[in-house]
């Protein structure tokens, strides 16, 4: 629950801040319609434990919860790591909302700040994703709500790749 109540208050400020400065989520519809679809596809991979195709949507340097990951071995690695999650499985998206990354220092300043000094931030999107995940233990079985950030940028290409991920 408290990662729905954070998730409602982001979409409230978001909703405030765009409101009244303007801005856009992406230059168009379709960006923000295929930057969603890219962090789905992101969780989707991570999932079910498709590294191969996780690493062929992503970016090295590679923003990891706090952790920056310089090189495609090390992104590889804790990529493997963490598809292994016994218990948990997505179970997919209850709510995305894109926005650029400097919008996010509204929101939560300190990730801003430390991702700034250490990720080129140009061109850098944050989606916020509300995710269904399914917790399963020996003793119960329960759904939960978790608030994610999958941070991505679009390539002079025109396709959309991840570069980051923050809970």
């Amino acid at each position: 629950m408290y990662h729905f109540s954070r998730l409602l208050l982001t979409a409230i400020v978001l909703s405030s801040l765009l409101g009244c400065r303007g801005y856009h989520a992406a230059d168009e519809t379709k960006d923000t319609a295929a930057a969603i679809a890219i962090a789905q596809r992101f969780l989707t991979d991570l999932d079910t434990g498709q590294i191969e195709d996780l690493i062929a949507i992503s970016e090295v340097p590679f923003w990891g919860d706090g952790e920056y990951l310089s090189d495609a071995e090390a992104f590889e690695a804790v990529a493997r790591e963490e598809s292994v999650r016994p218990g948990y499985r997505y179970k997919g998206c209850a709510a995305a909302y894109v926005v650029p990354f400097y919008a996010l220092e509204a929101m939560n300043s300190d990730l801003y700040h430390t991702m700034a000094q250490a990720v080129d931030v140009k061109g850098l999107y944050a989606v916020f994703l509300s995710v269904n995940m399914l917790h399963t233990t020996d003793e119960r079985t329960s759904m939960n709500a978790e608030s994610l950030l999958i941070f991505v940028r679009k390539t002079p290409q025109g396709q959309w790749r991840v570069v980051g991920i923050d809970d």
